[in-house]
This record gives C-alpha cells, sequence and structure tokens, in this order.
C-alpha cells in the first residue's frame, strides 16, 4: 500500500523542524506509527491524522491537501461537506484532547461536571457545548491556542471540489 499523505506529513513535519519522535510524543501516537504513514506502508486514522496537523500548525489549505490524499471514506464526506457555522472536526478535536491525557469520557465527564453522554454527542459532533462549558472542558483538558481557536470559532471550509 501507498499513501502521499505520509509524503506530505514528512515534507511539513521537516519544514517545522521536528523530528520523528518530538512529533510523534506530540501528537499522542507512536513513532513507529508515524514511520509507517510517512513509509506509505499505512493511513492514519482520521483522529491521528487531526492530532499531527493540529501539533505541525497546518493551514486551512493544507489540511484540506492532506485530507485529499487519505483513502478513506470519512476524509472524503469531510473534504464534500460545505462550511457553515458547523466544523467538521470540532468533535474530534475534543476527543484527540481527551486521548491525549489518557482519559476516559466518563473520567472527562467526571472531572469536568459535564455528563458522560453529554461529552459523547459533543465528541460525535452532534450538539456543541455553550461558551462557558466548552472553556471548562479545554481548561481541563490543557487546550493549546490552537485547539482553543479551532473550537471556539467555525473553521468552515468552503469551495470544496468533489471527489
Amino acid at each position: 500500500m501507498t499513501s502521499s499523505i505520509g509524503n506530505f506529513i514528512k515534507a511539513w513535519r521537516k519544514a517545522k523542524k521536528f523530528t520523528g519522535k518530538n512529533l510523534a510524543h506530540q501528537a499522542g501516537i507512536s513513532r513507529t506509527t508515524l514511520s509507517r504513514w510517512e513509509a506509505g506502508r499505512t493511513q492514519p486514522r482520521m483522529t491521528e491524522l487531526e492530532a499531527v496537523l493540529l501539533v505541525l500548525e497546518v493551514s486551512p489549505a493544507q489540511r484540506l491537501e492532506a485530507l485529499s490524499h487519505m483513502e478513506a471514506p470519512r476524509a472524503i464526506k469531510l473534504l464534500r461537506e460545505v462550511g457553515g457555522e458547523a466544523c467538521p472536526v470540532r468533535g474530534d478535536l475534543l476527543r484527540i484532547m481527551r486521548l491525549r491525557r489518557g482519559w476516559t469520557q466518563q473520567e472527562t465527564a467526571k472531572r469536568t461536571g459535564i455528563a458522560q453522554s453529554t461529552l459523547a454527542r459533543w465528541e460525535r459532533t452532534e450538539d456543541w457545548p455553550s461558551a462557558e462549558r466548552l472553556q471548562l472542558l479545554c481548561h481541563a483538558l490543557y487546550a493549546n491556542e490552537a485547539e482553543l481557536a479551532a473550537l471556539s470559532c467555525s473553521l468552515a471550509l468552503t469551495q470544496i471540489p468533489e471527489i
């Protein structure tokens, strides 16, 4: 299996002067996993890809480019969605942040006083928290500036070509 997504990740990693080990650690994935992607042997799952792209601080255009090289139904769906108020990756980002802390939904809910079922709906982007509840969750999950911005505002995808 060859995957050009790995070529993009490797190029962006080197441009940002990350070592494979450092990028993998910050994104919460194994170094072996990152190596397999870059070699084109496997493809990232969407949540893993989003974690890497966040650490690399890629532009919205680069994110779209990365998604266009994924051979996965979910990536294609995300590419075809047209913006608006909903950001297609917000729920995935919440999940990534929670997993990076090593917390279950239940543990996160307990620590933040949010019902586990509510957190699950947020991670599926079926519902979205108020600004106050989002702030509480971001604080508990130690969200960085890029994550706060992505979760707080609409990252509308517009004029996305059909695949």
